[in-house]
């Protein structure tokens, strides 16, 4: 079997593994729905007592816009095989795939890829029916080139989070219960990417430091496509920083591999 077939098998294996869990994925999307009625009424009650119009720099609209269009990013994006690499390292389970002619990192992102089709696509449908339902709720027109800059966006966030998730999942070679911090890091990532609010919260000085960390372009940076906040060769110039750190990470997920695997010891399998 040549490359594409292995790894395509892989994508198509991960579409089945969703289609088979069928209830497990619609709850993850309605689990979504409780987070954007808590954004709601909490930015609603701010707005309603506070003096000002613009609050850190958004509108009302602007920000009931982006808090629901975060909250559903927040879900395309997230990673959730790290506890799948945690357990394969910890139970054996790697042996299963390093006897084979398999690249455990492509059958990784193939798999992953093919679970979150899918999603995104459904996603994107939920986005596109807001856009019909509220066509100048951002200020301005949709065009097909806005929505092309934000789905390419919206998928080198996906990879991106995947990777970062790849490379700390890797800590299973010398952390025996990884647990702990993956849930720690879940959640600042959630914060830094915009997935929870808006990063402006954070103050002048945070979001300078977060213009050289990758997760600001998560899931800020595509809603802020979407929304018209980031336009023009700013989109250019964000799309080109997220292929920079996804080539920068997906080295790295090599590196920490190699010297990972050398200390790995088949135990169970």
């Amino acid at each position: 079997m040549n490359i594409l077939g292995k790894y395509g098998y892989a994508f198509l294996l991960g579409f089945k593994r969703t289609m088979e869990y069928r209830l497990s994925f619609f709850l993850s999307i309605l689990s979504c729905l409780f987070p954007m009625v808590i954004q709601y009424y909490l930015w609603t009650s701010m707005y309603a007592h506070s003096t000002d119009l613009m609050i850190f720099g958004y509108s009302y609209r602007q920000m009931i816009l982006y808090v629901l269009l975060a909250s559903l990013l927040t879900l395309v994006v997230s990673a959730g095989f790290e506890w799948e690499i945690a357990s394969d390292i910890k139970e054996g389970g790697l042996n299963a795939v390093l006897v084979r002619p398999l690249h455990y990192f492509l059958y990784r992102i193939s798999s992953f890829l093919g679970g979150k089709l899918l999603q995104v696509l459904l996603s994107l449908a939920v986005i596109a029916a807001l856009l019909m339902v509220y066509p100048s709720i951002a200020g301005q027109m949709w065009q097909l080139r806005d929505i092309a800059w934000f789905a390419a966006a919206l998928l080198n966030g996906v990879v991106m989070n995947m990777l970062i998730f790849y490379c700390l999942s890797m800590l299973a070679f010398w952390i025996s219960e990884v647990w702990g911090v993956f849930a720690g890091f879940g959640v600042v990532s959630s914060l830094f990417s915009g997935g929870v609010f808006p990063i402006e919260v954070f103050g002048v000085v945070v979001n300078r430091l977060l213009d050289y960390l990758p997760f600001k372009y998560i899931v800020y940076f595509p809603v802020n496509v979407l929304t018209f906040r980031v336009t023009g060769t700013a989109v250019l110039e964000g799309i080109a920083i997220q292929l920079g750190w996804m080539a920068l990470l997906a080295l790295l997920a090599q590196v920490i591999w190699r010297i990972g695997t050398k200390k790995y010891i088949s135990i169970g399998g």
